[in-house]
């Protein structure tokens, strides 16, 4: 009798510590993926492209440059996710002197959806009818930024619907915010 109790008790130990293991697995797994699945990430892509015009009367700026950057995991109904590309934009601006070294200028940063096409690695171009109107076409914007240094910032757009037309074009706090400063 005491040997069955004995083999009893050694057989619930082993079945609970394999369950106590399932479970951990699984805790571990669904902990990596929740983790991965919502933090947004922005990549830069390369290069700049600065294109440089002659100066006429008409109001059309001397240099315009571009930026276009790729962005992981948006989530254009989180505001979060919003306020987290405005703050990537005003350090953007604090870091790169473009739009006071330079007179007669405009800036455009654009952000496009993550994948389809586009990662880390896409280089931004307009050299062809695929990459103007396919690979960086403008369905897959998620938003842009422009501003100049005659006005200082301009417009801030958000795409909701790209497909039913409906945008949010409100100009954004943290960055109206940062040119009331400077």
């Amino acid at each position: 009798m005491n040997i069955r109790k004995y083999f009893y008790k050694i057989k619930n130990n082993i079945l609970n510590f394999n369950l106590f293991l399932i479970l951990l697995i699984f805790f571990m797994i669904s902990c990596e993926n929740t983790n991965k699945s919502t933090s947004l990430e922005i990549y830069h892509l390369p290069p700049d492209a600065i294109v440089e015009r002659d100066v006429n009367m008409s109001g059309a700026y001397a240099q315009q440059r571009d930026d276009f950057f790729a962005v992981k995991n948006f989530d254009s109904a989180n505001d979060t996710h919003k306020n987290q590309i405005d703050n990537f934009v005003v350090q953007r601006l604090k870091a790169d002197p473009y739009l006071t070294d330079n007179k007669n200028v405009q800036w455009t940063m654009t952000f496009f959806k993550y994948g389809d096409g586009i990662d880390e690695n896409t280089k931004h171009q307009y050299d062809s009818d695929y990459a103007i109107h396919t690979l960086f076409a403008q369905h897959k914007e998620i938003a842009y930024y422009t501003f100049d240094n005659l006005k200082g910032y301009r417009e801030t757009l958000f795409w909701e619907n790209f497909e039913d037309d409906i945008y949010d074009d409100k100009k954004r706090k943290i960055i109206q915010d940062y040119f009331d400063k400077h």
